[in-house]
């Protein structure tokens, strides 16, 4: 007789899990999910504690998970609670094909997706930016990060911890912290604060751009943070020959563009909204880039 395979006992480590026990802590989680979402994914539900509510709040329900034994038990774990329209991908998010949500739960393409995950800490960046690639079809994110992510996130310009993280979310989303947890917040607790944001659709983006622009936008703003003591156009004038959509990155021409972007040279990139990147991308593609004058 084939013995009976258990959840196990402790989490893995190389999967950064740490496992969300506080009910207070999954009940505010929960309610920032509207009832009655069309199709609600959870990222890495683990044992299930937050599935097991999350579900509820949703016509269709999928998890993604890529530990093996929590891949395999979580589908029973829901039907237990009473859940009968859950689907289960047993994958890596960083290899997943999203368009199987919509797929294989039956779901119309143009039906929005609502994510909450307690995010595993070590590739919880990367994941973000994969689901910001999908932002036509994501209008709402619950996520839990390492609180020092999370604020990186949120923080607004002229903040230390406002950086290429910040521009990219919140060029499309409102970033709003709703919640910091404690170690004693999770099992096995973590050595670190955690806290959960939500991610609410701008209705447009700050700076609206066509994707192949939008790789090059952010790769100008990660060119300005590159050297945050230095200003920005010494920042600049250091990064600008790496990137190929810049054909003349000379200082002449990167200071015609700061000043026909009325953005001053001496500022630090820190202090730029992403309105002013945006202004900064355009007038750099046409002093030293591509686009006519």
């Amino acid at each position: 007789m084939e013995k009976k395979r258990h959840q196990p006992r402790f989490a893995k480590k190389s999967l950064g899990q740490n496992f969300l026990v506080d009910k207070n802590a999954i009940a505010k989680i929960v309610s920032s999910v509207p009832e009655g979402t069309p199709l609600l994914l959870e990222i890495g539900p683990g044992r299930g504690a937050l599935s097991t509510e999350l579900f509820r709040r949703a016509e269709k329900f999928c998890v993604l998970e890529m530990d093996d034994i929590f891949a395999e038990n979580i589908g029973a774990t829901l039907f237990i609670h009473g859940s009968r329209q859950h689907h289960v991908f047993h994958s890596d998010a960083l290899e997943f094909d999203w368009d199987r949500i919509w797929q294989e739960s039956g779901s119309a393409p143009d039906t929005p997706l609502v994510v909450a995950a307690n995010l595993p800490y070590n590739v919880a960046t990367e994941i973000l930016f994969r689901l910001l690639d999908l932002r036509a079809r994501i209008p709402l994110m619950v996520l839990m990060f390492q609180k020092e992510v999370a604020l990186r996130l949120a923080a607004e310009p002229g903040s230390r911890t406002y950086g290429i993280i910040s521009v990219a979310a919140q060029n499309h989303y409102e970033v709003r912290l709703q919640q910091v947890l404690k170690p004693g917040a999770f099992r096995p607790s973590p050595k670190v604060d955690s806290a959960v944001l939500e991610l609410e659709r701008r209705a447009s983006p700050v700076v609206a751009l066509a994707p192949a622009e939008e790789k090059e936008f952010l790769s100008l703003v990660r060119a300005a943070f590159a050297h945050r003591r230095k200003t920005l156009e010494n920042s600049l004038s250091m990064e600008l020959p790496r990137l190929g959509w810049v054909k003349t990155p000379g200082k002449e021409p990167l200071r015609a563009a700061l000043a026909a972007a009325e953005i001053a040279g001496i500022r630090r990139a820190e202090t730029l909204g992403i309105a002013e990147f945006g202004r900064l991308y355009l007038t750099l593609k046409r002093h030293c880039g591509e686009l006519p004058e």
